[in-house]
């Protein structure tokens, strides 16, 4: 089977549960308020927050030696929560690197970018819901489409041999649990 598609396969529970979360059918099935959803993006920033800083040179360096660009997410949610008269959370930061692991990492942008092509179905519903808002980090995969291919392809070949793909199921794992904690534990749906 072809990395990325044993990838989507070997972690869809994952994704189901962290779809699952309150906030999350609050937010799809609009009667997330706007103080929840400005809740929603600032939790989202922190993990992104980590997990930006603590792949920041595999980023610059590896991801864009293939041929994929990265877009902060941390920027863009950072940009929505004041949007939406929120604040960030002045936690410190944790480490969103379980593993120092280049195929992990492929795993955990897996679930980063397969989360942005996702977000062009939720940023429909928002921008009704709250159209003075620009929804920067759901929009961000609104020109997604044939590039999700390329990102895609990029897997298939970095991930080309067994134990690569099974330390980037471990990595994609790892992610969505981060997302599933996040979503549970730090937002309220107020």
């Amino acid at each position: 089977m072809v990395p990325h598609r044993l990838l989507r396969e070997q972690t869809r529970d994952a994704h189901d549960a962290a779809e699952a979360a309150p906030v999350m059918r609050h937010l799809l099935d609009g009667t997330l308020s706007r103080a929840g959803y400005a809740g929603l993006l600032a939790a989202q920033w922190v993990l992104f927050r980590d997990f930006e800083r603590d792949h920041a040179q595999w980023l610059a360096d590896t991801v864009a030696r293939h041929g994929w660009t990265w877009r902060s997410r941390a920027d863009l949610l950072a940009r929505d929560v004041a949007e939406l008269g929120g604040t960030l959370p002045t936690e410190a930061a944790v480490s969103s690197r379980h593993v120092v692991d280049e195929s992990a990492s492929w795993g955990m942008l897996y679930v980063i970018e397969g989360s942005a092509l996702g977000g062009q179905l939720i940023v429909r519903g928002l921008r009704q819901r709250f159209p003075d808002a620009a929804h920067r980090f759901y929009g961000v995969g609104d020109d997604q489409g044939s590039s999700w291919r390329c990102f895609q392809q990029i897997l298939d070949d970095v991930l080309a041999e067994e134990p690569a793909q099974a330390r980037a199921i471990r990595g994609a794992r790892h992610m969505f649990a981060r997302f599933q904690t996040t979503f549970q534990d730090r937002i309220s749906h107020a």
